[in-house]
């Protein structure tokens, strides 16, 4: 994600080494099936942010999601 001022901010999802190409699910989101009960789903907002959910489909999905973070030095959340 690059801000309007040109700050990037890099977020690594789950699993995405062994999720699936994304499927449309609305018009700003695509759903990344990961292949071990869950799902990730990155939506574009109209006010320029980005909403990630975890989607947890049954009991044998995992416990924990980890999602990498980087950017620029200085960059925070």
């Amino acid at each position: 994600m690059t801000s309007n001022q040109g700050a990037t901010l890099e977020v690594g999802l789950p699993f995405a080494d062994r999720a699936s190409d994304g499927t449309v699910i609305a018009e700003s989101a695509l759903a990344y099936d990961n292949g071990n009960g869950s799902s990730t789903v990155p939506t574009a907002k109209s006010d320029g942010s980005v909403q990630i959910t975890t989607v947890i489909e049954n009991a044998d999905a995992p416990t924990a999601y980890e999602y990498s973070i980087g950017g620029a030095d200085g960059a925070a959340l």
